[in-house]
């Protein structure tokens, strides 16, 4: 959606002790993104239901002299 890349999941958690997601990115047109999820991260054992996680891409845009982005793997 436009310079913002979002997603909704569930996912067990509940206590995250550092970021349970990040975006990388590389300097090209269009912009490679690939999102990482560190499932140790987030060790609870409670259920998060449709958690919408979003990254907001244009300081990474402006950065790589991009456009748009693409999703990598």
């Amino acid at each position: 959606d436009g310079a913002r890349l979002s997603f909704v999941r569930s996912r067990g958690g509940g206590c995250p002790e550092r970021p349970v997601y990040t975006v990388m990115y590389g300097a090209a047109s269009p912009m490679p993104v690939v999102v990482c999820y560190d499932p140790g991260a987030d060790m609870c054992e409670m259920m998060i239901v449709d958690q919408r996680v979003e990254f907001d891409l244009t300081d990474a845009l402006k950065a790589a002299g991009a456009a748009a982005a693409v999703l990598g793997k």
